[in-house]
């Protein structure tokens, strides 16, 4: 499936089936980013409890480089509960710049929401 976002065409192929191998894992989280030419990276999460997500080192290193360089458009992660809205910790976790993207697990389908610093409460 095709969505375009910030004028850069994305393939969400990758995180979808990411997402659902992590939501089969005792509601895991799957997580990445996404750069300006489209690439969808799909990283490793490290965090402990179920529902969270955190990057391992490096993947933060080149996510940190990609924001530095003027590639980073978004950062994702999924929620295999469907709900499309961040979380009070997803925006307390998340960085200013980058959009925040929410890949919302249903049962036979999935909705992307992206929120952006005007949105954060």
């Amino acid at each position: 499936m095709m969505k375009v976002l910030n004028n850069t065409e994305v393939q969400w192929d990758s995180a979808v089936l990411a997402s659902r191998r992590a939501a089969s894992k005792l509601n895991r989280e799957a997580c990445g980013y996404l750069l300006r030419d489209g690439t969808m990276a799909v990283c490793a999460n490290v965090a402990e409890q179920p529902g969270r997500f955190m990057f391992d080192k490096a993947s933060t290193d080149e996510a940190l480089d990609a924001w530095l360089d003027g590639r980073l458009v978004g950062i994702w992660h999924s929620h295999p509960n469907g709900d499309p809205t961040p979380s009070d910790e997803d925006w307390a976790g998340h960085p200013h710049g980058p959009s925040m993207i929410i890949l919302a697990l249903h049962e036979d389908s999935f909705s992307i929401t992206v929120w952006d610093e005007d949105d954060r409460p």
